[in-house]
């Protein structure tokens, strides 16, 4: 196994770095939400550590003159919201928006004014506690290589770990690394674009069931969907598959899937699905499970006490709606259900989900589309929940985990977002569901960032793309 170790002043060593000649905006095929034209944005080496200031919504900007802070150079985000789409050219062609628009915006300009207040008030108190924040000293070590577009990586009772690679294929991962043959008995699956095989989720007993579960693209191409399959790991086979979910309508596009899943507390079963690009409104269409989270039993039925239950025009599998494609999702110790997803230009969220609740889009959002024309004017409206932390721009967010381990006692409880883009993981510092800082990490990997699991006191990061690695982060002394 391979070793990278980052002392305590910040100082990264023995990085392994990308040719100068890849942007992070570069589009190729099936990796990721967010290679996008408008967001490309050339970068070196990363150094040091990156420490976010947060007052209000973020727009992104980043000082990269910032004087280097007890050796660790600081990048402080400002986060003023001066120039936010949101705020200006609402009434288009000269003509006056309806009046129930216009309520609404008095509403939202009213929130705001309050919202800025507030921001001026605790940014600077976070910009002074992130600047004199003591970089934690890690180190990184390989624990498996040379797999082939990771996308998700899962934990077993013996000590094994499972791994999906985006191509349909399910391996095992052994404690001292050695990568298996694939795994037979895997379902087919649609290869294209961001489709492919998904997550692996192992049952909450699945010591004494051998019962794991599936998250995939779902052929044929014209008319594919996100499943989900439930199935028994023997030896290396899966056995006694059957698909308990499918999400409806199906479509023809093939991005847009969401497909992370998580077993809440009282075993059942939250799948997140994707808008599938095309049908952004049916985000916002209790009748399809398109931009939605479900909840579901192991065995496919449906909860009784299901948000949306009994009503003629819901799905009785929705949990949340109002997504757009969610590709995080993690349980807090305390029960909190956190998921994030990636906006269009700009705008990728984190949320705390609620049953029943409503996330806006396409209504609402701090993101524009790819050619520059708003999506909405809003990002807040009445009955709609806004984000718990915003990214300006896109980061492309993918993975994400709760730390609750003892290894880093100072990142209890804080959540860990890999990301596409900037090639790095996000520590999101949470003080009353409230981000109160955030700090980039790993970005000397060189890697997108597919996944971030927290197992046995440690963080597991796992890199997109071909010759692929899962690094497990250690503390430096340990």
């Amino acid at each position: 196994m391979q070793c990278r170790q980052r002392d305590g002043a910040g100082k990264r060593v023995a990085e392994r770095s990308r040719p100068r000649h890849e942007a992070h905006g570069e589009r190729r095929h099936g990796q990721g939400d967010q290679e996008r034209d408008g967001d490309r944005r050339e970068v070196g080496r990363r150094h040091g550590r990156q420490v976010v200031q947060h007052g209000g919504y973020p727009r992104g900007r980043v000082d990269r003159h910032a004087e280097p802070v007890h050796g660790v150079q600081h990048h402080l985000r400002r986060c003023d919201r001066t120039n936010d789409v949101g705020g200006q050219h609402t009434a288009q062609e000269g003509r006056d928006p309806p009046d129930h628009v216009q309520s609404l915006r008095r509403g939202c300009r009213t929130s705001l004014k309050h919202m800025r207040t507030k921001a001026a008030v605790t940014g600077l108190l976070i910009t002074l506690v992130a600047a004199l924040a003591a970089a934690t000293p890690y180190k990184l070590v390989t624990v498996a290589e040379g797999l082939d577009f990771p996308w998700c990586v899962a934990f077993l009772p013996d000590g094994d770990m499972l791994v999906t690679e985006l191509g349909g294929t399910l391996r095992r991962v052994s404690a001292d690394g050695v990568v298996s043959e694939p795994i037979e008995g895997v379902p087919a699956v649609y290869r294209a674009g961001q489709g492919g095989l998904f997550d692996v989720l192992p049952h909450p007993d699945f010591a004494d069931n051998q019962t794991l579960f599936l998250s995939y693209a779902a052929p044929p191409a014209d008319d594919n969907t996100t499943e989900v399959l439930r199935a028994r790991l023997v030896d290396d086979a899966l056995l006694d598959g059957e698909v308990i979910f499918a999400a409806t309508p199906r479509k023809p596009t093939p991005v847009h899937y969401g497909g992370r899943m998580v077993f809440l507390d009282d075993g059942t079963l939250v799948l997140t699905t994707g808008d599938g690009f095309d049908f952004r409104e049916a985000a916002q269409d209790l009748g399809s499970h398109m931009g939605k989270t479900v909840r579901i039993h192991a065995d496919g039925s449906i909860p009784a006490d299901n948000p949306f239950v009994g009503r003629d025009d819901a799905r009785p599998e929705i949990y949340s709606y109002g997504h757009r494609n969610s590709q995080g999702l993690a349980l807090a110790p305390d029960g909190a259900l956190y998921l994030h997803e990636h906006g269009a230009r700009g705008g990728d969220e984190t949320n705390r989900v609620v049953a029943g609740a409503n996330y806006g889009w396409p209504a609402i959002t701090h993101g524009v589309d790819y050619n520059g024309a708003y999506i909405s004017p809003f990002k807040e409206a009445p009955g709609m929940v806004g984000p718990v932390h915003v990214w300006t721009p896109s980061i492309a967010p993918s993975g994400v985990a709760v730390y609750t381990g003892d290894r880093f006692p100072e990142w209890q409880g804080d959540l860990f977002v890999g990301a596409l883009v900037d090639r790095d993981v996000r520590r999101l510092d949470l003080n009353d569901d409230v981000v109160v800082a955030e700090e980039s990490l790993f970005g000397e990997l060189g890697r997108r960032i597919r996944d971030v699991r927290s197992h046995d006191g440690y963080l597991y990061v796992v890199e997109d793309g071909p010759d692929a690695q899962i690094v497990r982060v250690e503390p430096a002394e340990g």
